[in-house]
């Protein structure tokens, strides 16, 4: 009979108070359709959030491995014009030194040919002056 005092005293306390326990009832199933309603919208929101933010990293990490893709081709660019650079000024410095070297290859060839031309000059003196006393 316990329970029949509890139930009795439950439906004199629901009697008596009545319009207050269907408002509280109303406000609970008020709240649990919000709930049931909000909850998936929320979630949703927050899911269509975390989507737009996670393409956002992948548009930058794409973003980031463009510029450093291009960054090393710069470089490497620059590498290699440096290694032109360096070519070319090694061979100029070689032609420099190989026309310095034919330069004065060509004055010493020069004065040759000057004491050549002196010696045929003597030489033909001397045979002009031979043939000059051979013929007397």
């Amino acid at each position: 009979m316990p329970y029949e005092e509890a139930m009795t005293a439950l439906s004199v306390a629901i009697a008596r108070e009545g319009p207050a326990w269907i408002v509280a009832a109303m406000v609970v199933v008020a709240a649990a359709v919000l709930l049931a309603k909000g909850v998936p919208t929320w979630t949703a929101y927050m899911d269509r959030r975390a989507a737009v933010e996670e393409e956002r990293e992948r548009r930058k990490s794409r973003e980031s491995e463009e510029r450093a893709r291009t960054e090393g081709q710069w470089i490497q660019a620059i590498d290699r014009s440096n290694d032109v650079s360096e070519r070319v000024a090694s061979a100029l410095d070689s032609s420099t030194r190989m026309i310095g070297q034919v330069s004065r290859k060509l004055d010493d060839d020069a004065r040759q040919a000057e004491r050549n031309a002196a010696k045929l000059d003597r030489i033909e003196t001397d045979m002009q002056v031979l043939l000059e006393r051979t013929k007397r």
